[in-house]
Order: structure tokens, then C-alpha cells, then sequence
């Protein structure tokens, strides 16, 4: 396959790159070997506080994430974002997901 995208062939390219040695599936094989999965335990239907909450919570989480991503607010915005959406909602969302 290496010498098929050397050759200026480049239809299998997003396969290879999954594929080739380092590649995204042995890293993800690696992180299963080695139990670094963190998966989201969460699968239910939308809580109490999420049917409430949850669209204004992801929009503030996309505003501040682009905002910084696009550099126009600091790094430091993200600690207020946490405690905003901790006051704003999220951690009623965590105590609901987590029996509480």
C-alpha cells in the first residue's frame, strides 16, 4: 500500500493511514491492551436537567471552546466555562447520570 501512495495514488489513502505501522488502529489496539479506555458510562434517556439545560450548556461549551481554539479569549476562559456550567446546570446533569 506504501508504494501505491508513493506512486501518486492516493484513493486508499484514509486506509493507510489507519492501516500503517503507528497508524490511528494500532494506537487504539495499544490503548485497548493497556486499559486506557475511558468510555461514557452514561446511555439513558435525557435527564430531568438535561431537557432543561443541556442546549444552552452546549452552546456556551462551543462558544468558549472557539473562542479559544481561534485564539479571541484565553486559556484561562476554560476554568470559567467550568464553573459556569457547574452553576448553570452541570452539576445537577452529573448527580442525575450518577444516581444521585
Amino acid at each position: 500500500m506504501q508504494s501505491y501512495l508513493k506512486d501518486g495514488k492516493t484513493d486508499y489513502w484514509n486506509s493507510w493511514m489507519q492501516a500503517q505501522p503507528g497508524g490511528s488502529l494500532s494506537i487504539m489496539y495499544q490503548y485497548s491492551v493497556d486499559n486506557r479506555y475511558l468510555f461514557d458510562e452514561f446511555n439513558g434517556a435525557p435527564t430531568p436537567t438535561m431537557a432543561q439545560k443541556q442546549t444552552t450548556l452546549d452552546a456556551m461549551e462551543q462558544e468558549t471552546f472557539t473562542k479559544i481554539i481561534m485564539n479571541q479569549a484565553s486559556i484561562d476562559e476554560f476554568d470559567k466555562f467550568v464553573t459556569s456550567w457547574k452553576a448553570l446546570g452541570g452539576d445537577a446533569i452529573t448527580s442525575e447520570v450518577n444516581g444521585g
